[in-house]
């Protein structure tokens, strides 16, 4: 059958206009609340600074912006307005200034229209105490079909549990109430402290926690505590290392054993909300790999950073291939099972996973120290993915580096037949062309297998990469 032809474009830009008004018709018939309804609504309304209507995807959202200083009262009156509008969804932001979105605290709370009314108070509680507490960062509520969740943050680790028990109190009321308290220091990336109560509280658990953090705290050099995490599951106790396993165990065993208390865990870790979500069986105890490399030559420092050991370097990364020999040998299974970041002085990174390919430390070195102008590095690795090798480099010209790498490339003897690299060169007028592009090694070579970007870029790199293959061969 034939293709029907093409309608000309007056009448292709009609249709398109048409289909327009037909989505915008649709849409307000969706929704169904205009501006100017939601503007007389609210004009009266103490609090409310500024009132306005959305509708994303057909679904009507009611965005109210109210005073930081607004009472309970204020705030579920106002949100009560906003339902009898008959919205999908209310959001509600306290703001210090509305018309310049000055904010020292993040306080907001989202209502499904689906929700339970009489919870509305206790949001407007729960606002109007953050708002007028210093020591919160952070509130979210959100209420939901029979649930009401409560999301907060401290200002300060000293006020944790004290914020959330206040906290508590005033969502324990509501339908389905659900609780998350959370803490990180200043300076870190992990929690080290978090709290999750959902139907009831966890006092036994709570009461437990502070007493491990007051006996921390009255010692300080007994045991080095890196987290504290409470859930209707149980506890952990994060610990630096597997010296302070001891004494954390000890002041678990001094602490009070409530009725309701579940298990209690002291974990190597420096992210209490990471260990939670791992498999009591695969959780890896790092401590024997920072030992051995504490002692290592050129190591200027080795920590426990995420879930993987950091290791710092004096120097370049050829001090890091006689540690993975020493690894090897000093660390055992340890080894296995836990992901090194190797970095060097200048802020090249290598990263060696469990099952990794080791020779990747080589191949960094290799690429560094090769002929040309000096360079940063960054090795990474995922698991079922090919390791990412990105260089940068300051030099007039891309395509050397690309015949650099190639040639560097082609000599590397290693466990890897494909990578994903990036390449870019600065030229002295600051220009920056970079490619992107997959290698897999042959037996006749490393070959380019997929590129990004235009043809002609990809056919001068695949002419550089040629150029560097060749002359490894010689």
């Amino acid at each position: 059958m034939p293709r029907p032809a093409a309608p000309p474009r007056p009448v292709r830009r009609r249709a398109r206009a048409t289909a327009l008004v037909v989505l915008a018709l649709l849409s307000l018939a969706a929704c169904g609340i205009s501006d100017e309804t939601v503007e007389e609504a609210f004009q009266d309304v103490p609090g409310v600074q500024e009132a306005t209507v959305g509708c994303p995807e057909f679904s009507c959202t009611i965005s109210l912006d109210l005073q930081l200083g607004s009472e309970a009262e204020q705030i579920s009156d106002a949100i009560q307005v906003a339902r009898d509008l008959d919205p999908r969804e209310i959001l509600v932001t306290l703001w210090e200034d509305a018309r310049t979105h000055d904010q020292r605290q993040h306080l907001t709370a989202r209502i499904d229209a689906d929700s339970d009314a009489a919870d509305d108070s206790y949001v407007g509680a729960a606002l109007a105490w953050a708002a007028d507490n210093p020591d919160v960062a952070v509130l979210e509520a959100d209420l939901g079909p029979e649930r009401a969740d409560l999301t907060l943050r401290p200002t300060r680790r000293a006020d944790f549990w004290t914020v959330a028990e206040t906290a508590w109190e005033l969502v324990a009321p509501t339908t389905g109430p659900r609780l998350e308290v959370s803490f990180t220091a200043e300076g870190t990336t992990g929690l080290d402290r978090l709290l999750r109560a959902t139907g009831e509280f966890p006092t036994a658990a709570v009461d437990l926690a502070r007493s491990v953090e007051s006996q921390h705290d009255g010692a300080r050099t007994a045991f080095a505590l890196t987290g504290l995490a409470v859930q209707p599951e149980g506890v952990i106790l994060g610990v630096s290392d597997a010296r302070a396993v001891t004494p954390a165990e000890a002041a678990v065993a001094a602490g009070p054993r409530g009725a309701g208390l579940g298990p209690v865990e002291v974990v190597v870790t420096d992210n209490v909300f990471t260990a939670w979500f791992q498999d009591p069986a695969e959780r890896v105890d790092p401590t024997r790999v920072i030992q051995v490399l504490s002692g290592g030559p050129g190591v200027e420092s080795a920590r426990l950073a995420g879930a993987a050991v950091e290791v710092r370097l004096q120097g370049s990364l050829a001090t890091a291939m006689p540690l993975m020999e020493l690894l090897r040998r000093e660390a055992g299974e340890a080894l296995g099972s836990t992901t090194l970041h190797f970095v060097t002085a200048l802020g090249d990174v290598v990263e060696i996973v469990p099952g990794g390919d080791d020779s990747l430390v080589m191949l960094g070195h290799e690429l560094l120290t090769s002929p040309g102008p000096t360079g940063t590095l960054e090795i990474t690795q995922e698991e079922d993915e090919p390791p990412y090798v990105g260089l940068e480099v300051r030099a007039p010209a891309l395509a050397p580096q690309l015949a650099r790498v190639a040639s560097v490339l082609a000599r590397h003897q290693g466990d890897t037949d494909r990578y994903q690299l990036w390449v870019r060169a600065t030229d002295p007028e600051g220009r920056t062309p970079s490619v992107g592009f997959s290698v897999e090694m042959t037996p006749t070579g490393p070959e380019v297998a997929e590129s990004r970007g235009t043809e002609e870029q990809a056919a001068e790199l695949r002419a550089a990469w040629s150029r560097g293959v060749q002359r490894a061969a010689r």
